[in-house]
């Protein structure tokens, strides 16, 4: 008897894939993400900052690039910047001067010198570099920026009145000494007076704001127990206000 050793032909099948289907191997955008990831992200008016660090924004200014001449003609004219600010707070009562700048216009004879300014606004993002421009305009030159940092809540400690969550600062870092501009974001609800032609942080709101800073910022101690004894020696002689 004769064994044939004839295989008979198998037929391949051909196996097509879908998305859905792709081996593990093969990379697809859509796998291993949630329907929430999968959602387009929303834009902020604010950039993203870790805390710690800075962000710097766009040039606000479009101006040329300071020269070293530029530099030490304005080294020597750093007023500039104050008049600037003042001014700019005079066309916009909805900002909100506070701090030591605003300490030394409501008190006389203030007993800490002011060096930088401190501004909330409804608008801080805008109004900062609204300032920005305006100085690289004076300057003729780019010699602002503006950083924007996110101060993030404490946890588990009650918040620090007067503090914002964002908070833009304008610079001048090729010009030693010269102020800086901090804008943040304006507290619900703070009460405010108008001296100067200028929105300021009540008494009330800046005794308020030192007193928890000395007791819970060990670094800012000194300033706020001098800032408190200031406005306490102001209302022994002009009698303490109340809030509207």
């Amino acid at each position: 008897m004769k064994i044939s050793m004839q295989a008979k032909p198998v037929k391949i099948k051909t196996l097509s894939l879908s998305p859905a289907t792709h081996s593990p191997l093969t990379h697809h955008p859509m796998r291993g993400k949630s329907l929430l990831q999968r959602q387009p992200k929303k834009k902020s008016k604010h950039p993203p900052s870790a805390f710690g660090s800075a962000t710097i924004l766009p040039d606000a200014g479009n101006q040329p690039e300071p020269s070293q001449s530029d530099i030490e003609r304005l080294q020597g004219n750093k007023k500039f910047i104050n008049t600037i600010v003042e001014d700019s707070l005079k066309d916009h009562p909805q900002d909100v001067l506070h701090g030591s700048r605003s300490l030394s216009m409501l008190i006389p004879n203030f007993s800490r010198t002011p060096k930088d300014w401190d501004l909330f606004s409804p608008q801080e993002q805008k109004r900062a570099l609204q300032l920005e421009a305006e100085i690289d305009k004076q300057a003729g030159c780019d010699i602002a920026q503006t950083q924007y940092r996110h101060v993030p809540k404490m946890p588990f400690t009650p918040e620090i009145p007067g503090t914002g969550e964002h908070l833009y600062r304008v610079i001048t870092p090729k010009i030693k000494g010269d102020p800086e501009i901090d804008v943040m974001d304006r507290p619900k609800e703070l009460d405010t007076v108008r001296k100067h032609n200028i929105t300021h942080e009540s008494l009330i709101e800046a005794h308020h704001k030192a007193t928890t800073r000395r007791l819970r910022q060990p670094l800012m101690a000194q300033k706020a127990l001098s800032d408190m004894k200031d406005i306490e020696a102001y209302w022994k002689k002009r009698g303490r206000p109340t809030k509207k």
